[in-house]
């Protein structure tokens, strides 16, 4: 805002919604007493007249006064409860839209759920990744993947480049089950995720996302998410994601509160704890999904060279814009509108004069 220079306008705004919301919700509650007040007076009314019927017929009728007072008493003695149901009826009329927000939530589709048959996760090798004609789209009638086949064998670094739009990120999202495909299927080492269940899966696969997000909590809980891990780990795990220097200048270390979605930290920070979450879930499969993005050519270069010995043993996927990024790439998929353009090594795709030598162009 004062880069734009609208801040004055931009908190003129704010008090002056704040202003209308207070005077709402003092209008909304003198309304809510008002109608209390008038449901009892109206209803102590009925009562006098009752009282007064009462009398005229004492004068003019055979009831008795006894009788007359045992009914006034029988009123008296259900006074209360009746009041009792007014104070229920504004309470519910207070929760009813509470409620309808709830219920809204409640009629959520829940995630499908895939019962695990398989115990190919309980293997401690990487995995094999393979798509088969898969079709997603945001919209049904406009798929953002359209048919796409791709084959990552297991222990290797395949690296997937495409304009934007292409279907980078939706194709690592869908891999871990953020989404579900119109049609398709999904394999690990040949076997379907229906068979294996993506909580299962999740177990295997870790999405290093471009704009991770954090809790408002320490750097152990960002790191740990809970668990119970060594600082030796988590140190480590620091270390080869390049932050552990920045970490022990603090002056609470591992202690130090982040703040709401981390912006405590830069972005360059916030991706590389990211990554450090990464090394200690220690996965078997691991998408960079423009995961360093905001790093130097520098430190990401001294990034990728600390975590080669912990990527060497596992299935890796690097979804970037940047040449640098997929240089330690062995297969190189090229995506547009949604299907595989081109593929191979960067070797057999520098010979073909298509849209991986045109992005190789474009970063010189």
């Amino acid at each position: 805002m004062r880069a734009s220079n609208k801040e004055e306008r931009f908190i003129a705004s704010a008090i002056a919604q704040s202003r209308r919301l207070r005077q709402s919700a003092s209008e909304y509650g003198i309304k809510a007493l008002r109608g209390e007040r008038y449901s009892y007076t109206l209803f102590l009314s009925g009562f006098e007249i009752f009282r007064a019927l009462g009398l005229v017929m004492v004068l003019y009728s055979d009831l008795s006064i006894g009788l007359m007072f045992g009914i006034f008493g029988y009123l008296w003695f259900m006074m209360t409860p009746v009041q009792d149901l007014l104070s229920m009826q504004y309470s519910f009329a207070n929760a009813k839209n509470a409620l309808s927000r709830l219920n809204e939530l409640l009629s959520l589709p829940i995630e499908e759920q895939h019962p695990s048959t398989s115990s190919l996760l309980e293997s401690g090798s990487a995995l094999s990744i393979q798509t088969r004609d898969l079709v997603f789209g945001y919209d049904e009638k406009e798929p953002v993947l359209k048919g796409l086949n791709i084959d990552i064998s297991s222990g290797t670094t395949v690296a997937i480049i495409g304009a934007s739009g292409s279907g980078k990120s939706t194709l690592s999202q869908l891999l871990v089950g953020f989404y579900s495909p119109s049609s398709g299927d999904i394999l690990y080492n040949g076997v379907s995720v229906k068979d294996i269940g993506f909580s299962r899966v999740r177990e295997a696969v870790f999405v290093v996302l471009q704009q991770p997000l954090m809790f408002n909590d320490t750097l152990r809980f960002n790191l740990s998410m809970g668990d119970e891990i060594s600082d030796e780990a988590i140190w480590n795990a620091l270390n080869l994601a390049q932050l552990e220097d920045f970490v022990r200048t603090l002056p609470h270390g591992l202690e130090t509160q982040v703040g709401k979605l981390g912006i405590r930290l830069s972005g360059g920070q916030r991706q590389r704890l990211s990554i450090a979450r990464m090394i200690l879930s220690n996965p078997k499969v691991v998408i960079f999904d423009e995961s360093t993005s905001a790093l130097d050519v520098h430190t990401e270069s001294a990034l990728f060279e600390a975590l080669e010995p912990f990527l060497r043993e596992k299935t890796v996927i690097i979804i970037a814009h940047r040449l640098s990024t997929i240089t330690r790439a062995d297969y190189i998929y090229v995506l547009e509108n949604g299907t595989v353009l081109e593929e191979g090594t960067r070797s057999s795709l520098e010979h073909l004069d298509g849209s991986f030598n045109r992005f190789v162009h474009k970063q010189h």
